[in-house]
C-alpha cells in the first residue's frame, strides 16, 4: 500500500508541475501521458487501500439520517460535505454497539455537528473525542453550562 501511495504522490507532483508550467497547452501529448499515469496510480492506490481495510477488518460505515445530512448541509460549505459525511459515517461504524442503536449514532453525530458549529478543525477534534468516548460529546452538546468542552 505504501508503494502505491508513494507512486501516486510522485505522479501527483509531476501533474502539479505540469499544470503550473502550462504543459497542457505547450505539450498536450506529454500532459496527457502524465494525466493517464496519475489516474492509473490513483486507482492502484485506491485498490491497495481497499485491500488493506479488508485485511484489518475495517468496520463498515454507518448510515446517516436525513436530519444529520440536513445539519451538515446547513452548517458546512458544500466543498466540505463529502469529508464531513464520510467522517461521520466512518465514526458511526467504529464505535461498538452503535449498529444496534441507530438513535444513539444519530444523537452522537448531531452532538458532534452542534459542537463543531461549521468549523472543520473543531469537527475533527469532536469526531476523535466521540470515538474515544461518545458520552463526552453528548454531555458537552446537551449540557453546555454544566460541563467544560475539552475536546
Amino acid at each position: 500500500m505504501l508503494d502505491a501511495e508513494r507512486a501516486f504522490e510522485k505522479l501527483q507532483s509531476e501533474y502539479d508541475a505540469a499544470v503550473s508550467e502550462d504543459t497542457q497547452n505547450s505539450d498536450p501529448s506529454t500532459f496527457s501521458a502524465i494525466l493517464y499515469h496519475r489516474m492509473i496510480a490513483q486507482k492502484e492506490f485506491e485498490n491497495a487501500w481497499d485491500a488493506f481495510k479488508k485485511v484489518i477488518g475495517s468496520p463498515l460505515p454507518g448510515k446517516l439520517s436525513t436530519e444529520v445530512l440536513s445539519v451538515i448541509e446547513t452548517d458546512f460549505s458544500e466543498d466540505d460535505w463529502p469529508f464531513i459525511k464520510d467522517a461521520l459515517a466512518e465514526m458511526s461504524g467504529k464505535v461498538a454497539g452503535w449498529k444496534d442503536r441507530g438513535d444513539l449514532a444519530e444523537r452522537v453525530c448531531l452532538s458532534v455537528l452542534q459542537l463543531a458549529a461549521g468549523n472543520c478543525s473543531l469537527f475533527d477534534q469532536y469526531v476523535e473525542s466521540a470515538i474515544l468516548d461518545w458520552r463526552d460529546v453528548i454531555l458537552w452538546a446537551e449540557y453546555p453550562r454544566r460541563t467544560q468542552r475539552d475536546a
